[in-house]
């Protein structure tokens, strides 16, 4: 039993020492060709030029890259049957409080506001909003998706609540 772990130790050592200078050498088990040399092109003196693929697009809703501003940020109340609703704003999300509330991300170009990202809602919502004095309105830009998002969304103005 001793003679056949010392050979099958020899035959390893043998294996490795074999695979090892194949490797050094750029060949595998000796049939292969070294590659051959690539040549860059020169370089050039114009400028490439890039052409954009597709037209641009607001931001997706799902990668909240355009932050709400100073003035939407904080919390705002409004009285919605059969209760009160806490709608809090941060830079990239939001939280609701009425019938259970939601949470999710936003993003805020100019003067529209997209809701997303929410476990309660389907899909992404757009809204106009505007502030007069300590009120914030929220208007749909089209239908939004979600039934409970617009309802509550709808029922303002909501009174600013810091």
């Amino acid at each position: 039993m001793r003679v056949f772990i010392l050979v099958l130790t020899a035959v390893l050592v043998l294996t490795a020492v074999g695979l090892s200078v194949a490797a050094c050498s750029g060949q595998a088990s000796g049939t292969a060709s070294p590659a051959p040399a690539t040549v860059a092109p020169a370089p050039t003196t114009a400028a490439p030029t890039i052409a954009p693929t597709t037209a641009p697009t607001k931001a997706f809703a799902s990668t909240p890259a355009l932050p709400a501003p100073a003035a939407l940020q904080g919390r705002w109340r409004a009285v919605i049957e059969p209760g009160v609703a806490i709608l809090e704003f941060t830079a990239t999300g939001y939280t609701q409080t009425w019938l259970g509330g939601g949470s999710g991300q936003i993003a805020v170009e100019e003067d529209e506001i997209t809701f997303s990202g929410s476990r309660q809602c389907p899909g992404s919502g757009i809204y106009r909003w505007s502030i007069e004095g300590d009120k914030l309105h929220l208007e749909p830009v089209g239908t939004d998706p979600c039934p409970f998002r617009a309802e509550w969304a709808r029922k303002g103005p909501y009174t600013r609540y810091d």
